[in-house]
C-alpha cells in the first residue's frame, strides 16, 4: 500500500483435468481470510500472532513486524560490514542499468536458444491431483476454494 503497509492478494486457479481452457465464468469468488493476530486491529508489538493456524501466519507476521523502511542515510557501517556495502552498491548499480534500459548483470539473451521446458503443465496437474486427494480425505478443504 505504501512504505509501511502491505496488502496481499492471492490468485489461485485449478487446471481442468484435460487441460482445456474454461470460458469466462464471470466474477470469481473472493475469500477473505480472517486475521492471524489477536486483537486483529492492533499492530506489532501490541498483538499476538496465531502461528498454529498455518504456515501463512508466519509470512503475515514477518510483513507486519518489519516496520517502516529504515533511514540508511544515517547508517554507519563498520569495516566488518564491507559485504553489506558491496551488495548495496551492486544492487543500486544494477537498478540504474535497468532504468537506462540496459540488462542487469547476469541476464543472458540468445534468441537461438531452445525453449526451456519448466514442466509447468505436469506440475499443475500434480498439484491438482494432490488437492483432490486432500479434499477426498477432508471435504472441508473444498469449501475454501
Amino acid at each position: 500500500v505504501d512504505d509501511e503497509h502491505t496488502r496481499v492478494f492471492f490468485v489461485r486457479f485449478v487446471p481442468t483435468d484435460d487441460g482445456s481452457i474454461v470460458e469466462d465464468e464471470g466474477v470469481p469468488p473472493v475469500t477473505f481470510i480472517e486475521s492471524y493476530k489477536l486483537p486483529a486491529a492492533n499492530l506489532h508489538p501490541y498483538t499476538k500472532f496465531d502461528m498454529l493456524r498455518d504456515v501463512q501466519a508466519q509470512d503475515h507476521m514477518a510483513w507486519e513486524t518489519q516496520g517502516p523502511i529504515a533511514d540508511r542515510s544515517k547508517e554507519r557501517l563498520a569495516t566488518t560490514d564491507r559485504g553489506v556495502v558491496m551488495l548495496r552498491q551492486m544492487v543500486r548499480r544494477e537498478i540504474e542499468r535497468v532504468q537506462r534500459g540496459e540488462d542487469p548483470k547476469g541476464t543472458q539473451r540468445d534468441p537461438n536458444h531452445p525453449m526451456i521446458d519448466t514442466k509447468l503443465t505436469e506440475s499443475l496437474a500434480e498439484m491438482a491431483a494432490n488437492r483432490r486427494r486432500r479434499e477426498q480425505r477432508d471435504p472441508s478443504i473444498a469449501s475454501t476454494r
